[in-house]
C-alpha cells in the first residue's frame, strides 16, 4: 500500500530528525544529544537540537522553523523549512541534558482531554538504540509542570544564541 507524502508531514518529520535538513552541516543521529520541538495550531512549527561535534569538542544549537501558510501545499520536495545552527558553550549543553535528564514526570498517562487548537511540544533524547521520547499538549497535566517549565526555559537559552527568527512575529 503506497502512502501519500504531504508537505506537512515531510516537515515534521525534518523537525524531529534534524539531521535530515540539507541545507545545514552534516550531522548524525548519534551525535544529536536533544531534540525540543514546539507545534502551533496558527504560527510557525519550530525545532532546537544539541549535535556534539565529532571531531572536536565542540557542540552546536540547531534551530529549523516551518510555516504551514507559505508555499504551494502538494510541494513536498521543498517543505519550506528555515535553518541555522550556531556554536553552544559545552558547558551550557551539558547543563541542559543533565537538567532534562534528571527530571521525573509520570509516564505512560492516558490523555485526558483531545484538543484542537493550541500547541503541541515535544522532547527526545537517544538515538536508534535507546531513547526517550514524549510529546505533550498546551493543556498538560499538573505533574508536568517541571517539563514545561525546562523546554520553554531551554528554549529562550537557545534562542538567545542564534540569529533572529525571520518567521516570528518581531515585537517593536
Amino acid at each position: 500500500m503506497q502512502t501519500l507524502l504531504s508537505r506537512e508531514s515531510v516537515a515534521l518529520e525534518i523537525l524531529r530528525k534534524p539531521e535530515l535538513f540539507p541545507s545545514l552541516p552534516k550531522r548524525r543521529e548519534f551525535d544529536r544529544l536533544i531534540c525540543l520541538w514546539r507545534i502551533p495550531s496558527f504560527e510557525p512549527h519550530s525545532s532546537w537540537s544539541l549535535y556534539r561535534g565529532r571531531k572536536t569538542n565542540e557542540n552546536f544549537v540547531r534551530r529549523l522553523e516551518h510555516d504551514p501558510r507559505r508555499g504551494f501545499p502538494s510541494n513536498v520536495v521543498d517543505p519550506h523549512i528555515f535553518g541555522s545552527e550556531v556554536p553552544i558553550p559545552t558547558e551550557m549543553a551539558t547543563k541542559i541534558i543533565e537538567q532534562f535528564e534528571g527530571l521525573t514526570v509520570p509516564m505512560f498517562r492516558s490523555p485526558a482531554w483531545v484538543g484542537v487548537d493550541g500547541v503541541s511540544f515535544g522532547a527526545h533524547i537517544g538515538n536508534f538504540w535507546q531513547s526517550t521520547t514524549v510529546n505533550w499538549w498546551s493543556s498538560f497535566s499538573p505533574e508536568w509542570k517541571p517539563l514545561n517549565e525546562l523546554f520553554q526555559e531551554t528554549v529562550a537559552q537557545l534562542d538567545s544564541l542564534l540569529p533572529t527568527s525571520t518567521l516570528r512575529k518581531i515585537e517593536l
